[in-house]
């Protein structure tokens, strides 16, 4: 019995390994059946960039760029104070585009209104002065010229009087009077020439003064307007009519001549470019004076005959002419290219 059982034990052991190998059997083979059906679809499916690179026509996307721009660099160092255009912004010659300001060329001008105002109140000061010292001498002149006269008058009669009493005709007193009065009308006219005199050197001196003045406010009034001209050299405008590309700093920013297209315009809105960026496969296809359309939303239905102008690095410059003043650098464009 017990040997009967050993052997039934062992045969459905063999039986269960059996039953095992025959399923991985199957199993492995069809995975193998998986793989030769899946090989050839497979490669029978093309890869993206192998089907653009294909096709007879092509739609890429580019942004519209200005084929002439001029540069504008910042005029001075310092500090933007206002930025008034931005991109996309029509702009004619002489407009302000920005102002910066520097605080070392508006201290110095600081500096020389106050030595301006100073000059000038000096010779207003001098002027009043020399009103004054005129209408002095003035007075002295007429003082002077009242002692004069009788000064004269004086000497007149103290001669005539001095022949009288030598010819005995008039009494000594009348005599010796006239002498002193003659005496002293001569004193009292020379301190009033004296002092005319003196108030005419005044006015010499204070119109030499006031012509010294003068040069000084002149040359202060320069150095104000150098100043001026300093301040306003901040003020960038624009050289050409056109449309504003691009703008390289905003309000608070430094800035110095070395930024040299601080502000960049576009000019004959004519002639245009748009910038393409191809995938490289699709990019060695592309070649210079291949015949393009374009299209631009904002221009409408209307359609833009372009050409390859060049290939430069990963980039392709396509070349067009637009009459549509809606078609502006910056905007998107469709270009369709076909092989």
């Amino acid at each position: 019995m017990e040997r009967r059982a050993a052997l039934g034990k062992a045969r459905g052991q063999w039986l269960a390994a059996a039953a095992a190998a025959i399923l991985l059997g199957v199993a492995a083979g069809g995975i193998v059946l998986l793989r030769r059906h899946a090989a050839p679809e497979a490669q029978a499916v093309p890869s993206a960039s192998a089907a653009v690179s294909a096709a007879p026509e092509v739609s890429l996307t580019g942004k519209v760029a200005a084929s002439r721009t001029v540069d504008v660099a910042a005029p001075i160092e310092g500090t933007i104070e206002s930025m008034d255009v931005e991109a996309g912004a029509e702009v004619f010659e002489g407009q302000l585009l920005a102002r910066i300001r520097n605080q070392g060329i508006e201290a110095g001008r600081e500096r020389a209104k106050e030595e301006q105002d100073r000059a000038q109140t000096r010779l207003n000061n001098l002027e009043s002065t020399l009103i004054a010292a005129r209408l002095e001498a003035s007075r002295a002149a007429a003082d002077a010229g009242r002692a004069r006269d009788d000064f004269d008058r004086a000497e007149k009669l103290a001669l005539r009087e001095q022949m009288l009493f030598k010819s005995g005709a008039t009494p000594r007193l009348k005599h010796d009077k006239a002498q002193t009065d003659w005496q002293t009308a001569r004193q009292e006219y020379e301190t009033l020439r004296a002092r005319a005199t003196v108030a005419e050197d005044r006015i010499e001196k204070y119109t030499r003064d006031l012509d010294a003045a003068r040069r000084v406010l002149e040359e202060k009034t320069q150095e104000m307007e150098d100043a001026d001209s300093d301040l306003l050299a901040g003020d960038l405008l624009s050289p050409v009519d056109g449309t504003v590309v691009a703008t390289r700093a905003r309000a608070g920013d430094e800035v110095t001549p070395a930024i040299e297209n601080l502000i960049q315009i576009a000019v004959d809105l004519s002639q245009l470019l748009v910038v393409l960026e191809p995938e490289p496969p699709l990019l060695a296809r592309i070649k210079p004076e291949m015949p393009v359309a374009i299209h631009i939303a904002e221009a409408g239905d209307e359609s833009f005959a372009g050409t390859v102008k060049e290939i430069k690095d990963s980039q392709v410059i396509i070349e067009f002419a637009s009459p549509n003043a809606a078609v502006k650098p910056g905007l998107t464009a469709q270009v369709r290219i076909r092989f």
